[in-house]
């Protein structure tokens, strides 16, 4: 018996909006929800630091439906011996699932988590900066940005 975990629809007559050749058909995906390879992705803690988003990242790509899509791969693949020596070959098939078909969604990921920080550590500092080319004129400006290139 073959059991349905989704859909999958295309529209081939009418591309993308959000494709980068505009050329891609439009596409979208019905999962069952206990096949989805992904849950929510956001720590408890709103004030979470780098460590708890990777964590709240691993949390959610670690699913029983991914690993069981490795063990089908591995199979279809006959690349199973049905011991323990298959845990090796499986656990890098996951990892190779993972990477493949996730990265895009980690860094988005990564970045919204961290970009504010990002951005509002860029500009440490430079208040201080800026009074001293006001209190020195623009010497002080002309020095700085001769010593930085």
């Amino acid at each position: 018996m073959m059991t349905v975990i989704g859909i999958v629809i295309k529209n081939y007559s009418r591309s993308h909006p959000e494709s980068e050749s505009g050329t891609a058909p439009m596409t979208a995906k019905i999962v069952a929800e206990r096949f989805k390879e992904k849950m929510a992705c956001r720590p408890a803690n709103p004030k979470a630091g780098p460590d708890e988003y990777v964590q709240a990242i691993i949390n959610s790509l670690r699913t029983e439906p991914r690993w069981l899509k490795a063990i089908q791969h591995l199979k279809e693949a006959n690349a199973l011996t049905n011991d323990n020596k298959d845990i090796g070959p499986l656990c890098r098939e996951i990892q190779r699932d993972v990477l493949e078909e996730e990265t895009d969604w980690i860094k988005q990921q990564l970045f919204d988590a961290v970009s504010k920080d990002i951005a509002r550590g860029v500009v440490q500092g430079f208040a201080q900066f800026y009074q001293k080319i006001l209190v020195g004129g623009p010497n002080v400006w002309q020095n700085s940005k001769i010593n930085n290139q």
